[in-house]
């Protein structure tokens, strides 16, 4: 006694590229990696083609902006013509005392420079920053100031 036949069941389609695999109607009678293959094939040249044609609308439509602007910033520029002086360089891999390569284990002070362990401290290599001034603005806003009349009070 067979199992009675229905139409859903169906016999398997090979794939059309006669790759050896099975092939599925939904994906035109290919196997997925044939599939796969001719959606690539197909796709590519036309995504190449629409990225080049945004990218060309992208860069005519910030030129025309660019153009105008020059004239007005030329006119603020000359008026305002003051020379800027830029800071040196800090090289955060050299001790700036001893030119010594510190690498990842270098110590950056305070003076934002960076030194070796030998040069770390403050006091010897001859550091910049005002740490009597710090403390004592720290001093005054941690302590509370004392009033003879909170004294009488208690």
């Amino acid at each position: 006694m067979e199992p009675p036949v229905t139409s859903s069941q169906t016999e398997p389609i090979l794939c059309k590229n006669n790759c050896g695999f099975y092939g599925n109607a939904a994906n035109d009678n290919l196997c997925s990696k044939c599939f796969k293959d001719q959606a690539k094939a197909q796709s590519t040249p036309d995504d190449f083609f629409d990225k080049n044609i945004s990218f060309m609308n992208a860069s005519t439509a910030v030129e025309t902006p660019t153009e105008t602007l020059p004239s007005a910033v030329d006119a603020k520029s000359a008026e305002d013509s003051t020379p800027v002086v830029s800071e040196a360089t800090v090289v955060p891999d050299r001790c700036h005392k001893c030119d010594r390569l510190v690498g990842v284990l270098g110590f950056k002070c305070r003076c934002e420079h960076y030194f070796c362990a030998h040069h770390r401290q403050a006091n010897l290599h001859d550091c910049t920053f005002d740490y009597k001034g710090m403390f004592r603005t720290l001093l005054e806003t941690k302590n509370k100031k004392v009033v003879r009349d909170k004294l009488e009070r208690i």
